[in-house]
């Protein structure tokens, strides 16, 4: 395999140096694909980390799914371990909707990854981006700091707070 920068497969992209050969004009996996080389912090949407987190991620809302309704419905207050939980959640969509500005995608017209940064922000900011956000704002925690400040927001933790 050539050391020219150039020719090097991305870690972020999915492959490994053993799943690639290189010909005197481009870096081809073994199923005869071409690899895509992707800038600095720019991931695949086929690429390992990102296959894990979308795993994980299915995980994440399929408790979201039926915690939500089973606490709302049976006006369960979630306390204690389980704040921590819905709270680190919360986070784990936040860092989604990162991922998804760093995150290429197949252009329709070309059937290409797309590489440039700007084009993979003003597509996400056109399609995903209003449904993600508005999804993952965190509408208990904001309620409970405006109600009771800092200590409502703590006292959820503590599983301690005043009715009312």
């Amino acid at each position: 395999m050539s050391t020219d920068a150039n020719n090097i497969p991305s870690p972020l992209s999915g492959f490994s140096a053993t799943d690639t050969k290189t010909t005197s004009h481009a870096t081809i996996a073994e199923d005869g694909s071409p690899i895509v080389i992707l800038p600095p912090f720019i991931l695949s949407p086929d690429g390992t980390f990102r296959r894990i987190w979308d795993s994980v991620q299915a995980l994440v809302l399929f408790y979201v799914a039926f915690s939500v309704p089973y606490n709302v419905g049976l006006e369960i207050p979630v306390t204690g371990g389980w704040w921590l939980i819905d709270v680190l959640i919360d986070l784990y969509f936040w860092i989604d909707i990162f991922l998804n500005f760093n995150t290429t995608y197949v252009d329709s017209m070309s059937d290409a990854y797309v590489t440039n940064r700007w084009t993979i922000v003003l597509h996400y900011l056109r399609t995903w981006f209003l449904i993600d956000l508005i999804s993952s704002f965190p509408l208990d925690h904001v309620t409970s700091l405006r109600q009771a400040g800092i200590h409502g927001f703590v006292c959820q933790f503590k599983g301690n707070c005043p009715d009312g």
